[in-house]
């Protein structure tokens, strides 16, 4: 099977592998960028090592011989942990069309009251009067879909950050 990155999934993982060591591979994958959830296997783990593998982004540690009672519900939660993940990036990709389709005055207004500043202040910076900011800012906030000005500021925070959530 070919290589998906767009598809729901997660990587089950050795710490001890020829060539490369699952943990090798986990920092490799980070630093790509290429976050996916790990489901790490090991007959010869510590508590060490399961605490870096879970700092490092992996959603499990199991010990060997495996069970199934404990291998399935950890490749459950390693998949739903991806779905919601890709769910939060598919948000972020709508919210970035809609940062997209406000007008550049729009914009500039929602960026200056998500800095905190008053329409009052807005106004006399962008030498319009107040009633019209109020007017440009209600009007964006509906196209966004925000109901409170100060929603802003997280809006551009999520807009702006790069890549895909990590794990």
């Amino acid at each position: 099977m070919e290589d998906a990155p767009s598809r729901i999934g997660c990587i089950v993982l050795d710490v001890k592998m020829p060539k490369m060591s699952g943990l090798q591979l986990q920092e490799r994958l980070n630093e790509l960028g290429m976050p996916c959830p790990i489901v790490f296997l090991t007959g010869h783990g510590d508590i060490d090592m399961a605490v870096q593998t879970m700092r490092e982004g992996a959603c499990d540690f199991l010990q060997k011989p495996i069970k199934q009672e404990t291998f399935i519900p950890a490749i459950e939660r390693a998949i739903n942990k991806d779905r919601q993940a890709r769910a939060g990036a598919t948000d972020i990709i709508h919210e970035r069309h809609v940062l997209a389709s406000l007008t550049p005055r729009e914009e500039d207004v929602c960026r200056l009251v998500a800095e905190g500043l008053t329409s009052v202040l807005i106004a006399s910076r962008l030498n319009i009067s107040k009633r019209t900011v109020d007017v440009i800012c209600s009007a964006a906030l509906k196209k966004i879909g925000l109901r409170e000005p100060h929603e802003l500021a997280d809006f551009f925070k999520r807009v702006t950050e790069k890549g895909r959530p990590s794990y």
